[in-house]
């Protein structure tokens, strides 16, 4: 079974149109006996020969293919934007379109709306195999999750974290590639979390949230490189994010602190390029670019770095893919593009700050798919060597290995009647397992969410 599963990964469907016609049914017929797709081909389609011969001479059809004639092409390579680059005019900008331009997405309807241009559930996946209109090798990659050997939790969970791309570009057909080697690594971390489900949903502690300061006490004073994960477009969010930091000041008044943000640029015209610090009183000239995280960092003597580079996530990415800018931004091939060049941004500063100042404390602000200790394509993951500190700061914990644990759906925001803190008892962390080492979960409201119509 495993060795025809990839065999129909790396060939492309060169099959009968009869055997192509009968595959939705009997995929359909699979997902209705079981819900898993699982054991072989005469397995899954007991009781319908006449669906399991076409799928079976489906694979006598692969066996004869010609080597190599529908490997899936070679990704392109990501073009430098021609022309010169326009910025918006201070004078042309406010809060919200401000919002929109450093890559804030609406989770809300993110989860309820999928986007176009993903596929986000098994059933999803069969329609698009079955539909002889859609790209052979994309057709091909939905087949190899479509095989694996999923529940429907656990396939509901990957396609929301790690959403699988149906347009005809080479970006969608290497972002699923690299889908599909993930597959292992996941189900691996599923097992794990399966077998130790009650040691850590024992070792986790949950209180009311009364101060920030009771956040504050949770990370170790020597930990220097503390992540800060969010829910894009929350404004009580950003409002925590800033109380954290004044708390974190007063906790230690003497110490250096650098903050990365992924909600401003890397560079700006003629005031800073990757890597350089943004002009202390650049909030107090441009307001319409601050919000209440950065109106606090000159009175608190925090440096602050920005690490989006808007060329590549407005310009580019959207062009390579295909897709609309939120959905571009957000899938795996992107994430780890991001956040590679993120992370030399941050190592660069790092490296430079700690001349001076051996014992600075280096914060980033993002979204909480950044930062999660438990992503194999988040800043954590990438930046193991400097021990992060992760604190998720989110309306729900549906969307992550925690809300697996609990039997969440990850497409349904938390309802909580008052904020809540969730810490591990002394000596048993498993951040690395569930992706936070705190979280702060606020109630939810709908009027506390930015209206981004693009």
């Amino acid at each position: 079974m495993k060795k025809l599963a990839l065999l129909l990964v790396v060939f492309l469907f060169p099959v009968s149109l009869c055997a192509q016609k009968n595959l939705l049914p009997a995929v359909k017929a699979v997902m209705g006996q079981k819900a898993v797709v699982t054991g072989s081909f005469a397995g899954q389609l007991a009781g319908s020969s006449a669906q399991a011969g076409a799928l079976l001479s489906a694979r006598g059809a692969i066996a004869q293919a010609a080597p190599g004639r529908l490997l899936t092409p070679r990704p392109k390579p990501i073009s430098k934007p021609t022309g010169p680059l326009r910025y918006i005019a201070s004078g042309q900008i406010n809060e919200e379109r401000l919002s929109r331009l450093s890559a804030l997405i609406t989770r809300r309807v993110h989860l309820l709306y999928p986007s176009k241009g993903t596929k986000r559930t098994l059933e999803e996946l069969a329609e698009f195999i079955a539909d002889e209109a859609r790209p052979k090798v994309l057709r091909a990659q939905a087949l190899g999750l479509l095989l694996t050997d999923w529940t429907p939790q656990e396939a509901k969970l990957f396609l929301s974290l790690y959403p699988f791309l149906t347009t005809d570009t080479a970006f969608s057909v290497e972002n699923n590639r690299t889908l599909l080697k993930l597959v292992p690594v996941f189900k691996k971390q599923i097992s794990g979390l399966s077998q130790n489900r009650e040691r850590i949903l024992g070792a986790l502690q949950r209180n009311s949230f009364e101060s920030m300061e009771q956040l504050v006490r949770e990370i170790p004073p020597q930990s220097q490189f503390i992540l800060l994960g969010e829910v894009h477009n929350r404004r009580g969010i950003v409002q925590q994010v800033a109380a954290l930091l004044q708390a974190y000041r007063r906790q230690y008044p003497e110490r250096k602190i650098v903050l990365f943000s992924e909600f401003l640029s890397n560079r700006y015209p003629a005031l800073w390029r990757p890597g350089e610090i943004i002009p202390a009183d650049f909030f107090a000239k441009n307001p319409e670019y601050t919000n209440e995280v950065y109106r606090i960092t000159q009175p608190l003597g925090i440096d602050v770095y920005g690490l989006e580079d808007l060329r590549f996530t407005y310009l580019r990415m959207p062009a390579v893919s295909g897709l609309s800018f939120s959905v571009a931004n957000t899938s795996l091939q992107a994430m780890v593009m991001r956040n590679k060049s993120w992370e030399k941004i941050i190592r660069t500063v790092m490296q430079k700050t700690r001349q001076k100042f051996p014992d600075a404390v280096f914060f980033v602000y993002a979204g909480n798919a950044h930062t999660d200790k438990s992503s194999m394509a988040s800043l954590s993951f990438l930046m193991q060597d400097e021990k992060p500190f992760s604190i998720s700061i989110r309306n729900g914990f549906q969307g992550g290995f925690l809300g697996f644990l609990l039997g969440k759906d990850p497409a349904v925001l938390a309802e909580l009647p008052a904020p809540q803190v969730w810490t591990w008892k002394e000596g048993k962390n498993f951040s690395g397992a569930v992706g936070f080492d705190a979280q702060l979960l606020l109630p939810f409201d709908e009027n506390d969410a930015v209206n981004i119509t693009e």
